[in-house]
Parts: structure tokens; sequence; C-alpha cells
């Protein structure tokens, strides 16, 4: 009896145990046969197979990653020759940038652990295998940068805990699946620079969605409604054939960048106030219409693209958007005069305002304004109310200055402030005939001004708003003269 019970007992523990074994060496042969190591070298051993760059076991010994990049000697072989189906504990397979030709095999849907599959930058044609649906586990699939054609799958709404998705740099074609709407966790969905067209299918379910990235396709229609989308930080639709109007922005909060270029997009450019963390704006080439809304908000702002459309009205205050690298309003039909900020915006490196129908005249009385509040650290309102009485005598420069900082003792730095301050007053004459031009401003901005006598505490607002500073109204005086006798 119990001699019995022991050779079971024995039966079950040496087919546990020969268990591992076995799967060990169906991965070995895979491995020793796909031809993607180099055996030759000296450190590859089957027993050491778990050591081999590039092999991750678990704590029985079999491989549960397989990750080669371009890094590794691997290059241009088939998919095919490595044998998918011996890895059934495989969870990350990362074939990235190894140039491997061929399809994707279908057997990878055997791979039912596979919570990670990265084919990018490859060779890879065909089809994306329906076998693909089998892997309900996978949170991250990539096979951008292929030469994968057809359609993409409705099946691909089967994958409901991916959370990336990118099959961009490809050639699919055919529609968006609507059941891309079944992939409620995913926060990245890249499908650029393929042949898709059709329509954007409802997005509202994307709720945990950051990057959303479409561009250069052949999509129609219109922008679905994007209210849900409240986690999105990049939104590129660019160069596609998108009509409509765009839809309400407002619960985008979290919105980085947004690009609509190249497209036939119309009416107007909706409220983009609580887009407060937005740096990029590319809605250039296409047929918007209406006013620009107010930009006030957008401090965050270094790209502004809106050319090549049918904008009108005025420009928008500019003043808080100290971050612009680029401003482009290029090719519409906006009006009004320059804001004079621009000649604020240390860190603006291209500037195209041309074939609009601009005053190319700053306004002076506008330009004063923000020298004034450039000084003064705040909108002086209460100083252009005393322009118009006479009790600035006793009122100091330096009371009037931005007090959270303190006065500068380098007398190069005084000087400019006072020669700020004298030309902002000019250009605030009551009497706009009295008012130095724009050309005479800006070169008063170059000229050297000799040392004055009279130290920062001892200069009033009404010696700035007279001719008592001889030096420096001279080289106004001097300046205005020259351009009066010059035949340009």
């Amino acid at each position: 009896m119990w001699v019995a019970i022991l050779l079971i007992w024995g039966l079950i523990i040496g087919i546990q145990s020969a268990t591992p074994t076995s799967q060990s060496k169906m991965e070995s042969n895979a491995i020793l046969n796909s031809g993607w190591w180099n055996k030759s070298d000296a450190q590859f051993n089957m027993s050491r197979r778990c050591h081999w760059p590039g092999i991750s076991c678990n704590e029985d010994g079999s491989i549960y990653g397989i990750n080669i990049t371009g890094t590794s000697s691997i290059c241009c072989v088939k998919f095919s020759a490595l044998n998918l189906s011996a890895f059934h504990s495989l969870e990350i397979l990362v074939l990235s940038s190894m140039v491997l030709e061929g399809v994707i095999p279908k057997e990878i849907g055997l791979l039912s652990k596979l919570t990670h599959l990265d084919l990018s930058y490859n060779n890879l044609e065909g089809e994306i295998p329906p076998s693909l649906e089998n892997l309900t586990k996978l949170t991250h699939l990539d096979l951008s940068v292929n030469n994968l054609k057809g359609e993409m799958s409705p099946s691909l709404g089967s994958l409901t805990k991916l959370t990336h998705l990118d099959l961009s740099s490809n050639f699919l074609g055919g529609e968006i699946p609507h059941s891309i709407g079944n992939l409620k966790q995913l926060k990245h969905l890249g499908l650029f620079n393929n042949k898709i067209e059709a329509f954007i299918p409802s997005l509202r379910n994307l709720k945990q969605l950051q990057e959303l990235d479409i561009s250069h396709n052949n999509i129609q229609g219109s922008i679905p409604s994007l209210g849900n989308l409240t986690q999105l930080l990049v939104l590129d639709v660019s160069y596609n054939k998108i009509q409509g109007s765009l839809p309400s922005l407002e619960n985008l909060t979290q919105l980085r960048e947004l690009d609509i270029s190249y497209n036939k997009i119309q009416g107007s450019i909706p409220s983009l106030g609580n887009l407060t963390q937005l740096q990029l704006l590319e809605i250039s080439y296409n047929k918007i219409q209406g006013s620009i809304p107010s930009l006030g908000n957008l401090t965050q702002l270094q790209v502004l693209d809106i050319s090549n459309n049918k904008i009108q009205g005025s420009l928008p205050s500019l003043g808080n958007l100290t971050q612009l690298v680029i401003l482009d309003i290029s090719n519409n039909k906006i009006q009004g005069f320059i804001p004079p900020e621009l000649g604020f915006m240390n860190n603006l490196i291209i500037l195209d305002l041309s074939y609009n129908k601009l005053n190319k005249h700053l306004s002076l009385a506008r330009f004063g304004v923000v020298a004034l509040e450039t000084l003064v650290g705040r909108h002086p309102e209460d100083i252009l109310a005393l322009l118009q009485s006479t009790s600035t005598q006793d009122i100091k420069l330096c009371e009037v200055l931005d007090q959270r900082l303190s006065l500068p003792n380098n007398d190069i730095v005084l000087r400019d402030i006072i020669r700020i301050a004298a030309i902002a007053f000019a250009c605030l004459n009551l009497n706009p005939s009295l008012r130095p031009t724009m050309k005479i401003v800006s070169q008063s901005f170059v000229i050297e001004l000799p040392p004055f006598s009279t130290p920062l505490t001892g200069i009033s607002l009404q010696q700035l708003m007279s001719h008592e500073l001889k030096a420096l109204f001279h080289i106004l005086e001097i300046l205005e003269f020259a351009f009066q006798t010059s035949p340009i």
C-alpha cells in the first residue's frame, strides 16, 4: 500500500520537475534556431541563457522578456525565424530598430501573457494579424515606422487594457474603427503618417487620453466633441482634409500643443481663455474667419501661428505672452495698429505680420503706456491721470518706479531709466502734434546719453514732461531735424 503511494508521489514529482526543464529546452531551441544570437561568442552557453543580453527570466527559469533594440548586432533577419510558440511565459517582447523583415507571424497571438509589444522601426510588411486580438493583457502596442498595409481591424477594440497604441508611419488605410472608443485606459494614440480616410469616430470614452496624433492622413469630416478629454496634453490633426468648425476647447485645460494646420476648417477660433498651459497654437492654412479671441491667459505660449486664413479684426493684447518665440499672423485680413508690446518680447525670434491691413505706424500713445507700465510694474492709470493736472512738480520719478525693486547704482542703468521715462512722457504729450515720430523714438534708444548732474531722486515727473532735461531732449531735437531733412 505504502509502496504504491510512494510510486505515485514519485511520478507526480517527476512530472512537475520535468515541466520547467521541457519548457526551458523549447525556449533554448527557439533561440538556437533563430540565428539571432552570436553562437560563436564564448558567453553563448545555453545553461546561461538568462544572462544573455536582452533576455530576462522568471524564478522558474522561463523567459518572460526579450528586449532587443538597434544597439544589438542582430540585423536584417526574418521575424519568422524566431519560434514564438515556444515562449509560453513571455510578457515583454521588444524587437525595435532591428530591420526585421517579413510579416508579423500569426503565432504572436499565442503569447497570451504578453503585456508589452514593440516592433517599431523595422521593415515589417503585410497586414496586422487578426490574432493580435487574443493578447488581451496588452498595455503597450507599438508597430510604428514599418511598411504595414491594409486597414485597422475593429478587433483592436478588444485590447481594453491598452494605455499606449502607436501605429504611426505605415501605409494603413481605411478608417479609424469605432471600436477604438472601447480603449478607455488609453493615454497615447498615434496614427500619424498613414493613408487613413473617412471620419474621426467618437472619442468621448477616452477620458484618460493625453496624446492624440492623427496628422498627415487623408481624414475628412469634422472634429468630434472633445469635451471629455480633460487630460489631453497634445492634439495634432494637421495635414488632413478636415472640414467644419472647431469644437469647444474650454475643457482641455491641460492642453500644451494644439495643431490643426493644413486643413479646410472654417468658422471662428473658439474661446482659448482656459488653455493656460498651452505652449503651441498652430492653426495656419485653413479657412478660419472672424476675429482673434483674447490670448491674455496664454502666458506659456511659445508658438502662435494663425497665418494663411481669413481672420479679420485687430490684434488683441499680447503683453502677457512673454514666452513667445514665433508669432506669425501673415496672409490674413487683420487691421489696426501693431501692438507696441512686441518690442518688449525678448524671446521673440520669428515675427511675420505681412500681407494684412495693419497700420504700419505704431500708436505712440500705446507705446508710451507700455513703456511706463514696464517701469512702474503695473498699469500706470494713476500716472496718466496726473498728466492732465499740474500736480506733478512734487512727484519724483523714483517714487513711481516699481517699488519691489531697489534703485540701481549703475550710472548707465540710471540713464536708461530716465531715457525710457522721458520718451514715454513725450509719446503721451496731450498735444499729438508735439509727440515724436516712432523713427525718432527708436533712434533715441541707441544714442548714448551724457551723464546727468541731477540724481534720480531729484528728477520730478514735471521735469520729464518739460524740456528741463536739455541733454535728452537735445538728442530728440537733433534726431527730429535729421529725419525732417533726410531725403528718405
